[in-house]
């Protein structure tokens, strides 16, 4: 896959433009009767244009980030391995566990030539009992990550200072030295219980719940690369509750679900005993996905999704304090037409708004549209699908839009 963004409109920290690219490769294997495996590799390539002063490749995303005084580009890439592993040890018990592993580089071309590498760590591990009509299914699933970031950034020019922020107010000029380094360390589980019903009242309606809840700690320390101090931590726990009504037939694939998240942060510097910020976020979302099977030719598709978020932030020392209620809206449509028995065309569309958060200052509503369209076709070596897509992002006061070009080539064996 490829994809162009041009973000014309764009908050301070962000890049105006970005180029990715991805390769992504899966295999499957029945090595036995009850041990199934599949593995995969990901190479992608993520190059950030006009980044402005920001050394993080999502600025947005950490409360203690890093920056400098410079615009420049960034490019982050790397290698992602992927394992997972299902045994089924009885009838109706089976076990699995998942293993992702992953290196990033990333390089700012302009001093502070900043250089990044992150090294992640994810398993997963779940259990599952199905009853021996299949029909019933429960689960119970842990989930351990661990995340180490290093940045260095080399001081060339006066003017090249490295700030470190806490929270998106508030920031502490680091001491001028040859080379600034930050550590970054993310570690945090997650434990889950899943239910599903299929056929109730022998009809073709199904139910899913299913549950989370998780926590991740965040070490920061700054200095010199020999002599990094503990500068903040930050933890976050969040749980999350899914209700899935569903219905399936030879020509009906419906489902309604519900979905409620809810997360709290807090963070504090590790020179004071006293709390930087507090977050606490609440998310309720109900969406509709239904597709239809009109004949032997064409398929139609559509749904649509309602998201309300409640969020109370605030930092203490910058006396900053965003409470809020937002809301988005999407509504999807799509198809496939059967050419013949090797060949077919598809499409989706996509049009919503977004109401985002104080991070984009006096902009009060995004308007999204999107679509994508794309042709399959089976050859002697396998299924080839090649799908380009498009999508816009227009803000309410502004005479600018963001805009994202992409192409997907997938090849099934």
């Amino acid at each position: 896959s490829a994809a162009k963004k041009l973000d014309a409109y764009h908050r301070y920290f962000d890049s105006e433009r970005t180029e990715d690219i991805n390769f992504d490769l899966q295999w499957i294997r029945q090595l036995s009767k009850n041990l199934t495996m599949a593995t995969g590799a990901k190479y992608y390539h993520s190059y950030q244009m006009n980044v402005e002063r920001s050394l993080e490749k999502n600025y947005y995303d950490h409360y203690f980030s890093f920056t400098d005084t410079t615009n420049g580009d960034i490019l982050f890439q790397g290698p992602k391995l992927w394992l997972l592993i299902n045994n089924k040890l009885t009838k109706n018990i089976l076990l699995g566990i998942e293993i992702n592993y992953g290196v990033e580089r990333g390089l700012k071309d302009i001093y502070t030539k900043c250089e990044t590498i992150i090294r992640d760590l994810d398993v997963t591990t779940g259990i599952v009992y199905n009853s021996d009509s299949q029909n019933t299914q429960i689960g119970l699933s842990a989930r351990y990550f661990n995340r180490q970031a290093k940045y260095e950034a080399v001081k060339e020019y006066k003017e090249a200072l490295v700030n470190t922020w806490f929270g998106y107010h508030l920031f502490l000029p680091e001491n001028p030295r040859a080379t600034n380094r930050k550590n970054d360390d993310r570690e945090g589980y997650e434990l889950g219980l899943q239910f599903e019903q299929k056929y109730l009242w022998d009809t073709g309606f199904g139910i899913r719940l299913a549950g989370n809840f998780g926590e991740h700690k965040n070490n920061i320390s700054v200095g010199k690369p020999t002599d990094t101090q503990q500068r903040g931590y930050w933890q976050r726990s969040a749980y999350q509750m899914i209700g899935n009504l569903f219905y399936q037939s030879e020509k009906f694939n419906n489902q309604l679900y519900v979905i409620q998240s809810n997360y709290s942060d807090w963070a504090k510097p590790k020179d004071f005993d006293v709390l930087a910020l507090e977050n606490d976020e609440i998310q309720n979302k109900i969406g509709c996905i239904f597709k239809m099977k009109l004949n032997k030719k064409i398929e139609f598709d559509g749904g649509f999704e309602i998201t309300s978020t409640s969020t109370n932030y605030q930092e203490f020392a910058a006396n900053f304090i965003s409470n809020e209620d937002r809301n988005s809206r999407f509504f999807m449509v799509g198809g496939e037409f059967v050419v013949n028995q090797i060949s077919n065309f598809h499409f989706h569309g996509n049009s919503g708004t977004i109401e985002p958060d104080f991070h984009w200052q006096e902009t009060e509503q995004f308007d999204l549209m999107g679509f994508k369209f794309g042709y399959e076709r089976q050859f002697l070596f396998g299924k080839l699908d090649f799908c380009f897509n498009y999508s816009v992002f227009t803000p309410d006061n502004i005479n600018k839009k963001n805009e994202q070009f992409g192409i997907d080539i997938y090849l099934f064996r």
